[in-house]
């Protein structure tokens, strides 16, 4: 703009003789700094209202200094105009200025109609493209009796989240301590296929709504009511939500207790029997997915060991129901109860988080959610055979992640997992790390290693080992730093006892297996 605003003053000066008597200059300039006005009068009134907002201040800061600026140069361009120094093109130039600056009021009055709304958008996306060593399409490689698989180059799937958010605005509550958020979280999950048989499975994730600052003497605690994600703790390497409350129901949060940093959470929930699973992953009909009743009370940090401490209690009640297999083959599920308890220990120092958690489950309740799932090792053919009220689950595991210096940052995960079904009883080991180097701030180098042990009474047991290298590129030094663009060849080997169980159709008979793609993972 302040090159345009020199090339007018020199179009001013070339043709001033031109216009050197010319009646109607004083009329035009009169004209002009009527505009001028008229303008100033609209800027501030513009800023008084970006004044009473509380959001984004650097944004309104910007925006309002930028057409201050812009007005200032204007003011001083009408100024040095006399009779004698004005231009042939004069009248066109101003005529641009004016037109520039309705253009730049009518987007900030935009930006302030959003702002207003109390609208917000989030959401979460990885999608990509892979290959097996054999030409087919990318498969995931995941042990048997395994919850979960180490991520990095070994997801098969297009997966999309998309939040919106809507707040209450001052004038909309009397309680002027008080808004009410509601949320609503749609999802689409789209394996990976290189055929027209693949099919998009969508999600209603989260509908409800929080109320904060109800109670004017506790202005903290929230009251929330609909489908949500709650109480969820994961590990991001291997997308493991080891703590997942998510489902429908309602309860309130954020309760003080007496004067410590402490509070208490309170809900009911009845949990959701969408398709798709914490991971996003679709629910295959060898699985279930059943919604139950649970009762889950928190006590959220608890000051502990330079940390914070959670513990969480739950108590579940299953009303029984009948699944069927992709085969037609129908189970049967008696009534059953149960609970659970977890304490997960989280720390921060500096560059480094830990967490660290001990958790057990029973009945219903041993797998730590609010809907009841089938074990990752027990088949779905000796499901009608198991009472749910002798599920045990015994959890322990710990998650290091830490940004160590302007090249190298990591994560790294050891996991312990014990489950009795009160017949057959399976173990499930897993470590994994991945460091990542910076060569420079944005183009990277990942490593990810891990293994997964599991075994069993009366099943298969062995070991499956996953080795992935993917350079990316990524906006900054951290871990958790998104938008991430990578490139990724992995090999995983294991056991014999393992053949036909991992890698999917691409490595059935084989003990060994490789894939290479390319993916994007964000956040926003």
């Amino acid at each position: 703009m302040r090159i345009r605003l020199l090339v007018c003053c020199a179009l001013f000066s070339a043709g001033s003789q031109l216009f050197a008597q010319n009646n109607d200059f004083e009329a035009l300039k009169a004209q002009v700094m009527q505009l001028q006005k008229n303008y100033e009068s609209r800027i501030s009134a513009l800023e008084k209202k970006i004044e009473q907002l509380q959001t984004n201040d650097l944004n309104k800061t910007i925006t309002i200094n930028e057409l201050k600026q812009r007005n200032q140069q204007q003011e001083e361009t009408i100024a040095s105009l006399s009779l004698g120094n004005i231009g042939t093109n004069a009248t066109t130039d101003i005529l641009a200025l004016s037109r520039q600056n309705e253009a730049d009021i009518s987007a900030i009055q935009e930006q302030l109609s959003k702002r207003l709304s109390g609208l917000e958008y989030h959401g979460y996306l990885r999608s990509g493209f892979g290959t097996s060593g054999n030409g087919e399409i990318q498969p995931a490689f995941q042990a048997p009796g395994a919850a979960k698989k180490y991520r990095l180059g070994n997801e098969a799937e297009t997966y999309l989240e998309m939040a919106f958010k809507h707040s209450t605005q001052e004038e909309q509550v009397n309680n002027d301590k008080m808004s009410v958020d509601t949320q609503v979280r749609m999802a689409l999950s789209t394996p990976m296929d290189n055929t027209a048989a693949a099919e998009t499975t969508t999600s209603l994730r989260e509908a409800f709504a929080n109320a904060h600052g109800a109670i004017r003497s506790l202005p903290d605690i929230d009251f929330w009511a609909g489908q949500r994600f709650y109480n969820r703790y994961s590990i991001h390497i291997d997308d493991f939500h080891f703590y997942d409350m998510a489902g429908s129901g309602g309860g309130v949060e954020n309760i003080p207790i007496s004067d410590t940093p402490a509070t208490l959470s309170l809900a009911w929930i009845g949990g959701s029997t969408d398709k798709l699973n914490s991971d996003g992953s679709v629910v295959t009909d060898n699985d279930f997915n059943l919604g139950e009743d649970t009762l889950n009370v928190g006590v959220h940090g608890i000051p502990m060991l330079s940390g914070k401490l959670d513990i969480l209690g739950a108590y579940s009640a299953f009303n029984g129901d009948t699944i069927e297999d992709e085969e037609g083959t129908r189970y049967n599920l008696g009534d059953s109860n149960g609970g659970s308890l977890a304490l997960i220990q989280m720390n921060k120092w500096e560059e480094w988080d830990n967490t660290f958690a001990i958790m057990y489950g029973a009945g219903p309740a041993y797998n730590f959610q609010a809907v009841l799932t089938r074990p990752a090792a027990l088949p779905i053919a000796n499901v009608s055979e198991y009472d749910i009220n002798d599920f045990r689950t015994t959890r322990v595991l710990n998650n290091l992640t830490r940004n160590i210096d302007e090249h190298w940052v990591l994560s790294a995960v050891l996991l312990y997992e014990d489950f009795d079904s009160g017949e057959d009883r399976y173990d499930w080991y897993s470590g994994g790390l991945r460091p990542i180097y910076h060569f420079t701030d944005t183009f990277a180098l990942a490593v990810e290693g891990s293994v997964d042990h599991s075994s069993a009474e009366n099943v298969q047991s062995g070991e499956l080992y996953k080795l992935t290298l993917a350079p990316m590129i990524r906006p900054n030094i951290s871990f958790l730093s998104r938008p991430e663009l990578r490139l990724f060849v992995t090999y995983a080997w294991w056991s014999d006892e393992f053949e036909d169980y991992v890698g999917g159709s691409q490595y059935r008979g084989d003990t060994a297996g490789l894939s290479a793609g390319i993916q994007l993972e964000t956040w926003w």
